[in-house]
């Protein structure tokens, strides 16, 4: 499912949506706005006082400043047809990327 226009069938990056939007914020290093590499591959420091993702354009909402996931406007975060994270409930990340999945393996090694 498109996390912007919630259609099943594609991905943001192939959104016709947001391609005929030139104004989506997408291309550019959220973390830092440069249009050479994006976010995974950014090494600059998150500034506690802007957030992590200062040049993100909420797919959702339109505000920048932070992604679809964590908006206010997206109870659903990252499940589009409801749901969340197995281990904690979160609707910002999945499974693989829960912070107590840390915590979770190591109670099952004991």
């Amino acid at each position: 499912v498109c996390f912007h226009c919630r259609e099943p069938g594609h991905g943001v990056a192939d959104c016709p949506a947001v391609l005929e939007s030139q104004e989506m914020g997408t291309g550019i290093c959220y973390r830092c706005g440069s249009t050479e590499h994006d976010i995974s591959k950014c090494k600059a420091k998150i500034d506690p006082a802007v957030g992590a993702f200062p040049y993100a354009k909420c797919f959702i909402c339109g505000e920048m400043g932070h992604l679809s996931r964590s908006c206010p406007d997206n109870p659903k975060g990252l499940y589009a047809e409801g749901g969340g994270c197995k281990l904690c409930g979160s609707v910002e990340h999945f499974r693989r990327d829960c912070p107590e999945k840390q915590n979770a393996g190591e109670m099952r090694g004991s």
